[in-house]
């Protein structure tokens, strides 16, 4: 927590509301609803989503470096990949996790890193969908810095180390607004970039907010770039399998996208989790949208399903 101290009260009304069995989502909807009379807790909540930005980063190179980059998403992306190419079709992932280990595992498999927001969408054999944002995603605000007090020779000297920006934009929160541009972060912690102007103009580095969703229930933004969107939404409309591993479905947003584009017959659903209860709850949000012609559900964890024969059936491996 010394890294992003503003994000301290949440976290310790988290702590609290997990202490009462609250669920997180709820309680951060309420905090995030709190705002417009509590002005400091916008500030909180931007902080926290920086906080949630630097826990993932940190996250997931200490874990890639302490795998070596083998994880249960290198085995499954190789088995749909394989299953791909032999049936001739399209594949599309989506993730609603912060950390990168879906990319990591595509670009193990298929080659080809994730260096730009494009790479997500422009091959027509598999796009990659974030609803919920990454770590190493920036948006823009519709501020330059020295117009938030911050000054070039500021930036230039901390900007390395992210501090500046993230301060900033924190106590600035009732300032600034977020746009529909994302980056990726390129350099460790470089929240802000400087957009191209036409010849003779000023350029002034502009602030990049970490892109990602707070997690509360009955989210109603996604943070992904529009034209993500727009390319998952056509996608959808010729997807005939779903394989859903340790997802919820509990965002009515996402839900509607889903019955707004999925294909009539709908398709068949291959649910993953641990928890019998879950599937159940699953199962009824998925029937009460009208999502799928049938729900399949697999009460197991994500190892455990890649060595279990449901999974090879489903890729049609048993018959190979």
């Amino acid at each position: 927590m010394s890294a992003i101290p503003r994000a301290r009260p949440l976290i310790a009304e988290m702590r609290g509301a997990v202490e009462r069995q609250v669920p997180v989502e709820t309680e951060l909807r309420r905090l995030r609803d709190e705002a417009d009379e509590y002005p400091e807790r916008r500030k909180h909540i931007v902080a926290l989503a920086f906080y949630l930005q630097w826990v993932m980063q940190n996250c997931t190179a200490k874990y890639a470096g302490a795998h070596g980059g083998i994880t249960n998403y290198v085995e499954v992306v190789d088995r749909i990949e394989r299953w791909r190419a032999r049936a001739g079709t399209s594949v599309v992932y989506v993730t609603f996790n912060y950390d990168t280990m879906l990319e990591d595992a595509v670009s193990a498999v298929s080659g080809g890193a994730f260096l730009t927001l494009d790479r997500y969408v422009d091959d027509p054999r598999r796009i990659l969908f974030r609803p919920h944002g990454s770590w190493n995603w920036g948006r823009l605000i519709n501020r330059t810095a020295t117009s938030l007090g911050m000054t070039a020779l500021q930036y230039i000297a901390l900007a390395s180390a992210g501090e500046t920006v993230r301060s900033g934009l924190i106590e600035s929160a009732d300032e600034w607004a977020l746009t529909d541009e994302f980056r990726i972060i390129g350099a460790r912690d470089r929240l802000w970039t400087t957009p191209k102007v036409a010849r003779g103009e000023k350029r002034e580095p502009i602030p990049m907010m970490a892109a990602l969703s707070i997690p509360v229930d009955a989210k109603s933004d996604f943070s992904v770039p529009p034209s993500h969107l727009e390319v998952f939404r056509e996608a959808l409309h010729s997807v005939s399998t779903v394989l859903a591993i340790g997802w919820r479905a509990t965002e009515d947003h996402f839900l509607s996208v889903l019955g707004g584009a999925l294909p009539n017959p709908r398709p068949v659903w291959h649910v993953v989790s641990p928890r019998p209860q879950t599937l159940a709850a699953i199962e009824e949000r998925l029937q009460r949208f009208q999502l799928g012609s049938s729900v399949l559900g697999y009460a197991s964890g994500f190892s455990d399903f890649l060595e279990a024969p449901p999974l090879a059936e489903i890729l049609g491996e048993l018959a190979s």
